[in-house]
């Protein structure tokens, strides 16, 4: 096994082993109060229960996203006749890979203006900038292919995470990512809100082992200093990087009861979100090709990895474990979305690292590795490749 294997695989154990210190402590706990699922399902978070919604309770998504045509308020009108949703998945270093294919997209001048953006993990952290259009590319570009992210992350500190809640401080990149969510980031985002458009993140509600979905462009529409940190904290929860970097503490409150919430990475719960109900109704009867809705889901993993021999060592078949877990988890998910969509009359592409690229741990932002996946997604969406479509076939060398 080479040196670099050893890293990732150490690296990978014990992010699992701080993640499950984090699941059990999220039970035991005392230091907070408790609540029920249903609390949670009817909290109000920054006196508003109108801010997210959890997909597993069969919530109204269109009601949700306010798109019930009361006060005025209506779906966007599809820029191109064609309503389009883009979701960004989870997936650490990677991101490098959906950063790099928005650029190339832009390059090659068949980027869409995405009705909704949907952000979980490291797609989180990119959702806002690509939400916002082209002007940002240069920004997320230097967050992964420039190495921004990595810098921040710094060395894993494996003794703090035994007795802690996570391998690394959180501290820098939680502070870098707060500096961003400017009063002028968040006028630009309510503005397109105001529009229609819907800009969501995902977190994971760990107390409740329920997926929560964001109304980022709402909380930005509210525009007090109090939705500003509100913002911030749902961005640090999101890539808060299951065992790596510290959960992050939302406050609820539910009949007069007041407690708080433990939220991090919505990748332990569903490597993104896609539902076709985030197209409106009047969009999917539509019966032309070119004006049918369309979700473009932007993997930032592997679909399936090649054989290779395995060592029959502990490190090295946890590490694997784990690779392969989240692998199988992932292609269920897209599996599912593929089919929902083609019930709904919706298309649907998608696109993700082919089964030769070199993997690295979720926490491992090496710069040649973001350089080169950077790249990867720039060419394949420059040179027309990077989009797959229809049912899911097994990985080939040529991905």
């Amino acid at each position: 096994m080479r040196p670099d294997q050893s890293k990732a695989l150490l690296s990978r154990l014990a992010v699992l082993s701080a993640c499950c210190l984090i699941l059990a402590g999220c039970v035991t706990t005392q230091l907070r109060n408790p609540y029920t699922v249903e609390e949670l399902i009817t909290s109000s978070v920054s006196e508003r229960n109108d801010l997210r919604f959890f997909p597993a309770r069969e919530s109204d998504v269109q009601a949700a996203l306010d798109w019930s045509g009361e006060q005025g308020n209506v779906p966007p009108p599809a820029e191109g006749g064609r309503f389009d949703v883009l979701a960004l998945s989870a997936g650490g270093p990677d991101g490098a890979f959906g950063a790099g294919a928005l650029s190339g997209m832009q390059k090659a001048g068949n980027r869409p203006q995405y009705e909704v953006v949907t952000g979980a993990s490291t797609g989180a952290v990119i959702a806002p900038f690509a939400f916002l259009g082209p002007r940002y590319d240069n920004f997320i570009t230097s967050m992964y292919r420039d190495n921004v992210l990595g810098k921040l992350l710094g060395r894993p500190n494996y003794l703090a995470a035994i007795s802690g809640p996570s391998l690394y401080s959180g501290k820098a990149i939680f502070d870098f990512l707060d500096e961003q969510v400017t009063p002028q980031l968040l006028a630009e985002i309510a503005t397109e809100h105001a529009k229609g458009r819907r800009l969501l993140i995902t977190t994971a509600n760990l107390d409740a082992n329920q997926l929560t979905v964001w109304d980022m462009g709402r909380i930005a529409s509210i525009g007090t200093p109090q939705a500003r940190q509100l913002f911030r904290s749902i961005m640090r929860a999101s890539f808060s990087i299951p065992g790596a970097l510290p959960p992050v503490e939302i406050k609820g409150q539910s009949g007069g009861k007041q407690f708080t919430e433990l939220h991090g990475d919505a990748g332990l719960l569903a490597y993104f979100y896609a539902d076709p109900a985030l197209v409106p109704p009047a969009y999917r009867k539509r019966g032309g090709q070119a004006s049918r809705p369309r979700i473009d889901i932007i993997l930032h993993n592997q679909i399936e990895a090649k054989p290779e021999p395995v060592e029959a060592k502990t490190l090295t078949l946890a590490g694997k474990s784990i690779s392969n877990l989240t692998r199988t988890s992932m292609r269920l998910l897209l599996d599912e979305s593929i089919r929902n969509a083609a019930d709904n009359k919706i298309a649907l592409r998608y696109t993700y690292l082919p089964i030769e690229w070199r993997t690295v741990s979720s926490v491992d932002f090496e710069a040649e590795y973001l350089r080169d996946t950077w790249q990867l997604g720039y060419q394949r969406a420059l040179n027309g490749t990077l989009w797959h479509e229809g049912p899911r076939k097994p990985a080939g060398p040529a991905g």
